[in-house]
């Protein structure tokens, strides 16, 4: 199931069904939060004159 609020509200309100979500939109939000958490380390660590992961 698709992991938009949308749809699991409906689902809860309409049925008794259980959820259950795939690999693909659990791994996509993984990748996209772990990206955010990179980006800004980085930019802390830019704010503070590091560089190392500039080229990474």
């Amino acid at each position: 199931m698709d992991m938009s609020p949308a749809y699991e509200h409906t689902v809860h309100k309409h049925t008794k069904a259980e959820i259950t979500y795939d690999r693909f939109h659990v791994m996509s939000h993984l990748s996209h939060t772990v990206d955010l958490v990179r980006r800004k380390e980085h930019q802390k660590l830019l704010a503070n004159g590091d560089e190392r992961l500039k080229s990474a």
